[in-house]
């Protein structure tokens, strides 16, 4: 049986926009296509995820054209999360080709991570 993921991404307007379910395999595959990805392995209740939103936000706004932004909650998405080897939230995870680039756990500042993402794109 295979798991099915449910998964968030930020529209140009910074609005969150569910998309569809896909089976593991084809999420690997999509994200592997994508070229840059700043994945946020979350969590809806937890407040340091909550503080980070905005900035995954932001940075959605800044790179919309450059950067996919998905946004994974872990309590729906287990098996994804087990499979990126997630322990503490909110990690978040910037993929190159499919291929992880950086790893960064707890609440990241916007320049953090944006630097993460120039130094990706590169």
């Amino acid at each position: 049986m295979d798991v099915k993921i449910n998964f968030l991404t930020i529209n140009e307007k910074g609005n969150l926009v569910e998309r569809k379910k896909l089976s593991k395999a084809h999420f690997c595959d999509d994200i592997s296509r994508k070229g840059v990805v700043l994945i946020d392995f979350n969590a809806i209740g937890s407040a340091p995820c909550k503080m980070q939103l905005p900035i995954i936000k932001q940075l959605s706004k800044q790179y919309h054209d450059k950067v996919t932004v998905i946004i994974i909650d872990v309590d729906n998405s287990k098996a994804l999360a087990t499979s990126f080897r997630i322990t503490s939230i909110p990690t978040l995870i910037v993929l190159k080709n499919g291929r992880e680039a950086k790893r960064f756990i707890g609440l990241q500042n916007i320049k953090t991570l944006a630097d993460a993402l120039e130094n990706t794109m590169k």
